[in-house]
């Protein structure tokens, strides 16, 4: 009995330290891209996107929580010309909605391109309109270690470092973004050269009202950050003091 209740703390104590290293902490989540039209035509099996040129910016809002080092960013594109385009990105401070502020991060993530996609199952297979099949958009970037600061506010954006081709475009419409993010008619970007920002207008796309968005959720362009940190959960707190109240008890019998 004695060894059989041992086990059961040592047991406890290695799932305590386990449970983090299996899981994944979500930094951030703008949602699933959506279908878009333009103003006065019918739906279409379309899915809008942003072509991220060389140089040329755009500033979706974000935040960081208690975890703030990104591990893993997922971002759906239509990789529309050459494949194994790097993806570069930048991430800004950010006031309110105002104008970027500093770039506080900066770099590679991977590269893009129809073969390199993988299936998101949020978005429809057999997209018309678009270069890729069967759904496969999302592209996911691991291996990352981008340290931020906790609790703060930023601007995220992608860009390809190729200047002979766009590489990939954002695709838009997630529905997940807090509506005090969402810049309502447009959002910011700078001009080709990267140099000035602006507010980049919508251009008179809707969103198809059956998904039950708002036409202000067409500039959430779709990407999520992950961490490999983890806050402990009550349960692997719970298993860790079991444990170590277990096994100190074993050993202050033996002492006695």
């Amino acid at each position: 009995m004695r060894k059989m209740l041992q086990a059961i703390c040592i047991l406890a104590l290695v799932f305590a330290v386990m449970a983090p290293a299996m899981a994944e902490t979500t930094i951030w989540d703008s949602g699933a891209p959506h279908k878009l039209y333009f103003a006065g035509e019918t739906p279409e099996t379309q899915y809008g996107a942003f072509g991220c040129a060389t140089g040329r910016w755009y500033a979706v809002a974000f935040s960081t929580g208690s975890i703030a080092t990104i591990n893993r960013v997922d971002v759906d594109f239509n990789p529309t010309l050459a494949e194994d385009t790097s993806v570069i990105y930048k991430i800004w401070d950010r006031t309110g909605m105002n104008t970027p502020g500093a770039v506080v991060s900066s770099g590679t993530l991977g590269l893009t391109g129809g073969s390199l996609a993988i299936n998101d199952p949020r978005v429809q297979d057999e997209v018309e309109g678009m270069d890729s099949e069967n759904g496969n958009f999302l592209h996911r970037f691991t291996g990352l270690n981008i340290a931020l600061q906790a609790n703060h506010d930023y601007y995220f954006s992608v860009s390809s470092a190729d200047p002979a081709n766009h590489g990939a475009s954002w695709m838009m419409g997630g529905d997940l973004q807090p509506e005090n993010l969402e810049m309502g008619g447009g959002l910011w970007r700078t001009t080709d050269d990267g140099t000035t920002w602006a507010v980049r207008p919508l251009g008179g796309l809707v969103i198809d009202p059956s998904t039950g968005l708002e036409d202000e959720d067409i500039v959430n362009l779709s990407f999520a950050m992950y961490s490999n940190d983890v806050v402990p959960e009550p349960g692997s707190l719970v298993a860790m003091g079991t444990g170590l109240f277990g096994l100190l008890g074993f050993a202050i019998r033996r002492r006695k």
